[in-house]
């Protein structure tokens, strides 16, 4: 059904300088046959394509303005900020059989989840089949390397030529009892270091539950224990107790970091990147053929994370380029229920999300939450995630997707009220919401067949 309303949406070069958006350079350090060279009908055979997107944006630039502290970073010689991210092409062999849309999946936490969601697996390949040019690129500092993931080589900022600090908290919960446990909760992903002259003053709490009180652990029986792994731009930092940290309870550590980076800048990356490849008509591009670009629109879509994401793309204006066209012509966000991020800030963690029993704190569900605009009743101000995108005239076509598990824990209903639930909202024109009723937030692992989790695919 997911794949049905998709339908309905219709070696190194260094570029020139008039070259489109922000992209330096775009190396292409693999090629490789997709599916060991099967053919997709009409399509022919796909290809992959793996490298390195290299960025330099102008911090003055009225489109670079929202990126928070890149002001801060020093520039180069032509006063840009330069920053790079790991990119991969999924394309025709013959370029020419492109159906002329460009799917962008913002990939979650670094991880591809388009080849299950859309294509069962590698089992039904539809985009290929439907010949789309799939895109990914690194967006997250925090990724960790470990070949498989995609990641951000995001900018670092400075005051009077030192990182900036700034007290940040982390919360995890374990399901088994164990010692160590690392600050990101998910995965490990990459935390900001402990400040080593305030290290001293770190504080760990623990509570069972949300609005119990907290209790500080002794600085004595707990310790920092950070991994620095190589070429990761964060540390991968834990949390080590004596006595073992014990299931569902909620572990919160306050510290003071070092090390901030502009996390916002993966934003900009993904709006240049696509702006490019679809307005570039030079060798430089590798979906060029015939002396034009055989993507002329482009479609977004994320999971959860990802899908708050793109959310969080149109409220803070980027889906306008730096010359003000349309980025993305069509968005699909999926089970984000009525989210954003904490994308596009100081000492910034995409990872956070507000899960059922931790994390309620970091700024994943919060005003705005409809397409339209609405009111906040706390503030007074009048805001809606299509805002800066209505006043730049790049309003795409938007398929708002969700299952009941994103009604029960993460804001769903707010997408489609206004912010106290009392009345629908009006749902802009270019909007679609869909539920899928009685579904939960990651669907069954078999296609077409389900294995495992789940009585249905």
């Amino acid at each position: 059904m997911l794949r049905t309303l998709f339908a309905l949406l219709i070696a190194s070069v260094v570029l020139p300088s008039w070259a489109v958006g922000g992209v330096t350079r775009l190396e292409i350090t693999e090629r490789k046959p997709y599916a060991n060279g099967r053919q997709f009908g009409d399509r022919g055979a796909y290809e992959i394509l793996l490298g390195t997107v290299h960025f330099a944006v102008d911090p003055q630039l009225a489109a670079n303005r929202g990126i928070v502290d890149l002001d801060l970073v020093p520039t180069n010689a032509t006063g840009k900020v330069e920053f790079s991210a790991d990119v991969e092409f999924l394309a025709p062999v013959d370029r020419t059989k492109a159906n002329g849309c460009l799917f962008y999946e913002v990939n979650n936490r670094g991880k591809k989840t388009a080849p299950n969601m859309f294509d069962g697996n590698g089992g039904d390949e539809f985009l290929a089949r439907q010949g789309y040019v799939v895109l990914w690129s690194g967006w997250i500092a925090e990724v960790t390397p470990d070949g498989s993931l995609l990641r951000l080589n995001a900018p670092i900022p400075l005051e009077k030529g030192k990182p900036l600090r700034g007290i940040v908290r982390s919360e995890f919960v374990v399901d088994i009892a164990t010692d160590t446990a690392g600050l990101a909760h998910r995965g490990r992903q990459g935390s900001y270091r402990p400040a080593k002259d305030r290290e001293a003053d770190a504080k760990l709490f623990r509570r069972t539950q949300e609005r119990e009180t907290r209790e500080l652990v002794p600085r004595d029986q707990w310790e920092f224990v950070a991994t620095d792994v190589p070429g990761a731009q964060l540390p991968v930092m834990e949390v080590k107790l004596q006595g073992k940290l014990q299931p569902g309870v909620i572990y919160e550590v306050v510290y003071e970091a070092e090390g901030s980076v502009v996390q916002g800048a993966g934003l900009a990356g993904i709006r240049d990147l696509i702006s490019f490849l679809k307005h570039d008509m030079t060798a430089s591009n590798p979906l060029v053929a015939g002396g034009r670009s055989v993507v002329n629109r482009a479609v977004g879509f994320g999971t959860s994370q990802s899908g708050r994401l793109l959310r969080h793309l149109l409220y803070d204006g980027f889906n306008a380029d730096e010359q003000g066209r349309i980025v993305l012509d069509g968005v699909i966000s999926h089970v984000a229920g009525g989210g954003l991020g904490f994308f596009n800030h100081r000492f910034a963690s995409p990872t956070r999300t507000n899960g059922q029993h931790e994390e309620h704190l970091f700024p994943a569900d919060y005003f705005p939450f409809t397409y339209g605009d609405e009111r906040d009743p706390y503030t007074g101000q009048l805001d809606g995630i299509l805002k800066q995108p209505r006043a730049t005239t790049t309003v795409p076509k938007v398929m708002h997707t969700q299952s009941s598990s994103e009604y029960w824990h993460r804001a769903g209903s707010l997408v489609h009220t206004d912010p106290l639930g009392r009345r629908d909202a009006e749902i802009p024109p270019e909007v679609r919401i869909y539920t899928f009723g009685g579904t939960q937030h990651g669907a069954g692992t078999g296609f077409p067949a389900p294995r495992g989790s789940g009585q249905l695919p």
